[in-house]
């Protein structure tokens, strides 16, 4: 970009946001623009607050065979994903399914099995990263081993079904029928794979 495009760029914004503050100066009856400009949500950006969790914090959830750390989502403040990590215990995997509208990342953190991306079979390890795009089958394998797994997805949304069918620590791990689990994940955009 020439200078001359720039600049010329740089004062017509500057000129917007001062007609704005005008007229947020004339609908509110001040005299003084910069007071206005000051008071409006035009001087006050909407900067999200960072934060940092360790490995034993988190919305904790469990489920048979298996416990859901979510880190991150809309209601701590990330409006376009949602992460947390997952525990498999050994033999629980993650049954095949996909999401309607989600990308979603696997990174191995610890352990080892085989990921499931539609029909090719891959074994994954420690360190190993997934990356499944929306309407993709995909799952876990873990038979001999336990494997924790850091889950990431954008848009937010699969939190909403772990929360659903998940349990906070202490209180009984929900039983649920495939039928049921099926019907719960329905209504998140998920679909499992029947055999």
């Amino acid at each position: 970009m020439s200078k001359s495009l720039a600049l010329r760029l740089r004062v017509s914004v500057l000129s917007t946001l001062f007609l704005a503050a005008l007229l947020a100066a004339i609908r509110s009856g001040q005299d003084e623009p910069a007071k206005a400009f000051a008071q409006s949500n035009l001087a006050k950006p909407v900067i999200p607050k960072g934060y940092v969790l360790q490995p034993n914090e988190g919305e904790t959830l469990q489920r048979p065979g298996t416990q859901i750390v979510i880190k991150a989502d809309p209601r701590t403040g990330s409006g376009r994903l949602a992460a947390g990590t997952q525990q498999l215990y050994i033999g629980s995997g993650i049954r095949v399914h996909r999401h309607e509208g989600e990308d979603e990342v696997l990174w191995i953190q610890d352990g080892s099995g085989t990921a499931i991306i539609g029909d090719t079979r891959k074994r994954v390890e420690k360190g190993a990263f997934v990356y499944i795009p929306q309407g993709v089958w995909h799952g876990v394998e873990n038979p001999q081993n336990e494997m924790r797994l850091l889950w990431i997805v954008s848009p937010p949304g699969l939190e909403n079904f772990f929360r659903e069918v998940g349990t906070p620590p202490g209180v009984e791990a929900r039983r649920l029928t495939p039928e049921q689990l099926s019907d719960i994940a329905r209504k998140h955009g998920t679909n499992f794979k029947t055999q």
